[in-house]
C-alpha cells in the first residue's frame, strides 16, 4: 500500500512536468527521460524492456521500481504487481472475516469499496501506460507536432484519475484514486484493544493500537 502510494506520486510528478517542458521549449529528450521513468514504474524493472528498449537508460532506482503497479504479462507474470498484490491481501481479508455482526459487514463494505476503487486506478494506469507507449514510439519530428499536447494532456488526466480520483460527469459517480485507497487501508490496520473482564460486562477499552501496511 505505501509503495503503491508513493509509486503513484512519482507518476503524477513526472506526467505532470511533460506538458509545460513541451510548451515551452518541446525538449524530446525530457519527455523521453519522464515517459520511460512512467513506463518503468508502471511495469517494473522484470517488464519494463516490453515497452522501453534495451539500449535507453530508466532513469529510476532499481530498487523502487523492482515491483511495478500494472500486471502487463497475464498469466506468465512470476512478480504480482502492486495492484494485484494488494486486491490478493483484501480478498483473504475478506475471506477471515466470514462471520456476522454489525461491524464484519461495514468491514466487508469498507474492503469492498477500496477493491473497486483499485479496478478504477488499474484502469486509469493502463490509459497512461497506452499513452506512455505511444509517445515512446514517436520520432522526433511526431513529439513536435501540436497533436502531441492533446496525448499528453489526456496522460495527465488519467494520472489525476488515477492518483486523486474522479467524479464522471454523466453519472456524478465517484471513483476513488490512490491517495483514498491508501487512507482506507491504513484504517483498517486500526484495531480497538479491549481489556478482558472476566464477569463478562463492562468491557475497558485500553487505546488504539494501528500499524501500517
Amino acid at each position: 500500500n505505501n509503495w503503491l502510494y508513493r509509486n503513484s506520486g512519482k507518476i503524477l510528478e513526472w506526467t505532470s512536468s511533460l506538458r509545460e517542458q513541451w510548451q515551452e521549449t518541446q525538449d524530446v529528450t525530457f519527455l523521453r527521460n519522464q515517459t520511460i521513468r512512467t513506463l518503468a514504474y508502471l511495469d517494473g524493472l522484470s517488464y519494463v524492456r516490453q515497452d522501453v528498449p534495451a539500449s535507453m537508460p530508466l532513469g529510476v532506482n532499481d530498487r523502487l521500481a523492482r515491483v511495478g503497479i500494472l500486471d502487463v504479462n497475464g498469466q506468465s507474470q512470476a512478480i504480482p504487481a502492486y495492484l494485484d498484490h494488494i486486491v490478493t491481501h483484501l480478498n483473504g481479508l475478506l475471506q477471515a472475516s466470514n462471520t456476522t455482526g454489525t461491524a464484519n459487514e461495514q468491514l466487508k463494505k469498507n474492503i469492498s469499496a477500496i477493491i473497486d476503487a483499485l479496478s478504477s486506478v488499474r484502469l486509469d494506469f493502463m490509459k497512461v501506460r497506452q499513452d506512455a507507449q505511444q509517445l515512446l514510439k514517436m520520432s522526433d519530428t511526431q513529439v513536435r507536432q501540436p497533436q502531441t499536447l492533446s496525448l499528453l494532456n489526456d496522460m495527465i488526466a488519467s494520472t489525476n484519475a488515477a492518483y486523486i480520483g474522479q467524479t464522471d460527469p454523466n453519472t456524478g459517480e465517484i471513483y476513488e484514486g490512490v491517495t483514498w485507497i491508501h487512507s482506507q487501508i491504513q484504517s483498517l490496520a486500526t484495531l480497538d484493544i479491549l481489556a478482558y473482564n472476566p464477569n463478562g460486562s463492562n468491557v475497558q477499552m485500553i487505546q488504539d493500537m494501528k500499524r501500517h501496511s
